[in-house]
């Protein structure tokens, strides 16, 4: 059985955080609602063509995985190690 760092990272649920994390925050009474494809990409630097592939299960070039695990590390606080995995 792999170990946790030997799983490939599950690049749709990195999207899916980030798209939640980087949210505007909601006023009174509303809720929070995670950021869409378009804003998410312009947010992250990314066509919204890549982000929808990384969503559909395309793996990133290496370049831009290593930013898409350095936004979420910064983001979520958590370690590298931490990613989501599949």
């Amino acid at each position: 059985m792999p170990t946790r760092s030997e799983r490939p990272i599950d690049w749709r649920q990195v999207c899916d955080d980030l798209a939640w994390l980087l949210a505007d925050e909601p006023g009174p009474g509303e809720e929070r609602v995670p950021l869409g494809t378009k804003r998410l990409a312009c947010q992250l630097g990314f066509s919204r063509g890549a982000i929808r592939n990384l969503r559909d299960g395309s793996r990133p070039r290496y370049e831009d995985g290593v930013r898409l695990i350095a936004r979420w590390t910064s983001l979520t606080g958590k370690h590298p190690d931490f990613v989501p995995r599949a």
